[in-house]
């Protein structure tokens, strides 16, 4: 399993929130709201998304996702574990 996160932040902004924080996984740049997009996670008429959290298996299939309805909904880290545990190794 590989974590990575995905920002629209800029990737100076990004280096630096996952060295104050002791984010050891990539942090991606989506600056362009592409990825965003993609996952229908981009607020209307704003650069920023809601919080999403999203597992994505080996063939690229999303296994389990969770969409927050507002910028403070964010995955229940119970329910995120579970997913993670019951992925195939």
């Amino acid at each position: 399993m590989q974590i990575v996160a995905i920002s629209a932040d800029s990737a100076k902004d990004s280096a630096t929130y996952a060295k104050n924080h002791g984010i050891r996984f990539p942090l991606l740049n989506d600056g362009a709201s592409t990825v965003m997009s993609a996952y229908g996670v981009r607020m209307v008429d704003t650069p920023i998304a809601v919080p999403a959290t999203f597992l994505v298996n080996t063939e690229r299939v999303v296994v389990w996702s969770h969409i927050g309805a507002t910028q403070r909904d964010f995955a229940d880290i119970d329910a995120l574990q579970a997913a993670i545990a019951g992925l195939p190794p």
